[in-house]
């Protein structure tokens, strides 16, 4: 029996083409698989790491621990009409205008910034009697109201208008210095929001309206010898600075700066005008004893950090190109010609746990000079420009996983001077009170801080600048009181352009006799 010879089929050259792009796709998509998963690995060890090492030396990086507790409407000073307006979505952003009439805003739009930023001045009550009351009549001029020096006699005149003016504000002041006496503040902040930068926040510009009217409404009171309505003012707009120490974003603690700036202008206004009596002055400083901005500071950078890793948590969760296109499309991308949209929907999950060590790098070594300068005495060691220094741009962040720093990462330095500016205008505001006392219980100023304590003071306050004692002259006239200021040069109570230069002068609180600054 004879066997036929076996014929090998041969295979086509098409068919061994889709073999090999068929184990070519198959590596590809292996190679490809590979990639993610090392990365994803790489990052989520990368993050874990840090974490563990973050907290070990008391870091916190949650953003849940630093939104504060709730709190009963009995004993939440903040839960009254006037300000729970401001946070209803039809009233939005000002409120419930029959609470809170619009006729301060257009009256401040009318008048002119002041021209001398270096010296405090009595408000100019003449000045806002005109625009209240074109404000009123809805006026419409071409020229701003220049604020200048009047005699005492004009002011008081000036200050029964104004007053009668802002009558149709009294029902909301009540409730406010109704509300003081409850405990505490917890503003009805909605914070039931997947990323923390999205969090709405409508009270802050209404508070610092609030203190701005404060201001204005303490001097006619002051000028209208109104002394017990104008311990009132001061006293509610110091509990509207401290009410923002609960919440620690960085943008409440900068309206909580420029809202002291505006109680202290009134409590100034005191000391000058010599309104007081000893029981009225302590009230004011022991509201004044609890402001404590380097802590605040502290809080507002923590916070600031873990809003941007919960951020970057968000957008790694899903549709990671369009959440990160929500966020902004950074200067180091656009001009590298980089496509966030399409690049980042494709980006390995590890990318941004490895975004979150990055952001949490830069902003800890940012930050370390900073905290150094946290104790009293050495803030001058903070560099000058800290946001952005040695962030990578183009597609060299994203290689580098410091996208999200480019972004989100805030210009640090000048919190610190902020930080610096407020604790010495706090100390400043502290002293002022007890000088006063001090001159109510022996007929003159003392030669000496030193005399204040601890009858008037409980302990002495010193230069957040340099560590050492405020310098204080006392003589005839009254006194001069000062921090060096950020140049870290005594330049004998002459400040600089501005009350608190950051480049020049000294920072001056200054009482004379006479009832205008000269």
């Amino acid at each position: 029996m004879s066997m036929e010879p076996v014929v090998e089929k041969k295979t086509s050259g098409f068919v061994r083409c889709l073999r090999w792009l068929a184990l070519g796709v198959v590596a590809m998509v292996t190679i490809v698989a590979l990639f993610y998963a090392v990365e994803n690995f790489r990052g989520k060890l990368a993050w874990d790491n840090y974490r563990k090492s973050a907290e070990q030396r008391g870091l916190v990086l949650d953003f849940a621990p630093q939104i504060p507790p709730e709190v009963p409407d009995d004993q939440n000073a903040a839960s009254i009409p006037l300000i729970e307006a401001w946070f209803d979505p039809r009233l939005r952003p000002k409120g419930d205008p029959t609470l809170w009439p619009d006729l301060f805003d257009r009256a401040t739009s009318l008048m002119a910034s002041d021209r001398d930023k270096s010296k405090r001045h009595l408000t100019d009550l003449v000045a806002w009697q005109q625009a209240l009351a074109d404000a009123d009549l809805n006026t419409k001029g071409n020229k701003k109201i220049v604020r200048r020096n009047r005699t005492p006699h004009e002011q008081a005149v000036a200050a029964t208008n104004v007053l009668a003016t802002l009558q149709v504000y009294d029902p909301a002041l009540a409730q406010l210095r109704e509300a003081m006496k409850r405990p505490h503040s917890r503003y009805p902040v909605d914070y039931n929001v997947e990323q923390p930068f999205a969090i709405l926040l409508p009270h802050l510009a209404n508070i610092k309206r609030l203190c701005s009217f404060l201001s204005v409404h303490a001097a006619a009171n002051l000028a209208a010898n109104n002394s017990d309505a104008a311990l009132q003012d001061v006293l509610v707009a110091l509990h509207l600075v401290d009410s923002l120490e609960s919440e620690h974003f960085l943008i409440n603690y900068l309206v909580q700066v420029a809202c002291l700036q505006l109680a202290a202008q009134a409590v100034w206004e005191g000391t000058v005008q010599q309104r007081w009596t000893d029981a009225q002055w302590k009230q004011i400083q022991e509201r004044a004893e609890r402001l404590d901005f380097l802590r605040g500071m502290q809080h507002a950078l923590d916070t600031e950090r873990a809003a941007g890793i919960t951020t970057i948590d968000w957008v790694k969760a899903r549709q990671s190109g369009r959440r990160f296109q929500a966020l902004g499309e950074p200067d180091a991308l656009a001009n590298g010609g980089i496509n966030s949209l399409g690049f980042f929907s494709f980006a390995p999950r590890g990318w941004w746990d490895m975004e979150k060590v990055s952001y949490a790098r830069i902003f800890e070594k940012n930050l370390a000079p900073i905290l150094a300068g946290l104790k009293t005495g050495t803030f001058v060691d903070v560099p000058g420009e800290l946001h952005g220094d040695g962030l990578h741009r183009g597609p060299a962040a994203v290689w580098h996983h410091e996208v999200i720093a480019s972004l989100l990462l805030p210009a640090l330095d000048k919190v610190h001077r902020k930080a610096g500016m407020a604790q010495a205008l706090a100390d400043e505001v502290v002293v002022a009170c007890a000088l006063e006392r001090a001159r109510l219980a022996d007929g003159r100023y003392p030669q000496s801080l030193a005399a204040l304590t601890p009858r008037f003071l409980p302990q002495p306050r010193r230069d957040v600048m340099t560590g050492q004692p405020l310098i204080y002259r006392a003589d005839a006239n009254g006194y001069v009181l000062y921090s060096i200021g950020w140049n870290q040069q005594d330049d004998g109570g002459r400040p600089g352009k501005t009350m608190f230069d950051d480049k020049d002068g000294d920072w001056v609180w200054q009482v004379p006799a006479t009832a205008q600054f000269e």
